[in-house]
């Protein structure tokens, strides 16, 4: 489990630190890409491309409009859609479930160090 991170209760800071912890996520992620062998790249860019979709992110700015802190509109949303990959009737899908745990809380984590 991530530690906790005091909510500012501005929802322009809250969004802020949100776009920097996916942002300081996906440096990391790229990292991870030039360091490891090509079978885990495609585990890598998978979670690269979800932090880029802007769909998946787009609940989060919603609940941060009315007030949920960073931490709490990232975690009600890719809780969320970790819940569609495990129900998805297909495999695939649904062997990407930890995909999504991974980014939730590697997300999670930089908030955290803000």
């Amino acid at each position: 489990m991530v530690g906790k991170r005091e909510h500012s209760g501005n929802p322009a800071a809250e969004a802020a630190d949100l776009n920097s912890a996916i942002a300081r996520s996906m440096a990391e992620l790229r990292m991870q890409i030039a360091e490891l062998a090509e079978d885990g790249n495609d585990k890598i860019g998978f979670q690269i491309a979800l932090l880029e979709d802007a769909s998946l992110v787009a609940p989060c700015w919603h609940l941060i409009s009315n007030h949920a802190s960073a931490d709490g509109a990232w975690t009600a949303t890719l809780d969320q859609q970790i819940e569609i990959f495990k129900s998805s009737g297909d495999e695939h899908v649904r062997a990407r479930t930890c995909d999504l745990e991974e980014i939730r809380d590697r997300v999670l984590h930089q908030l955290v160090k803000m």
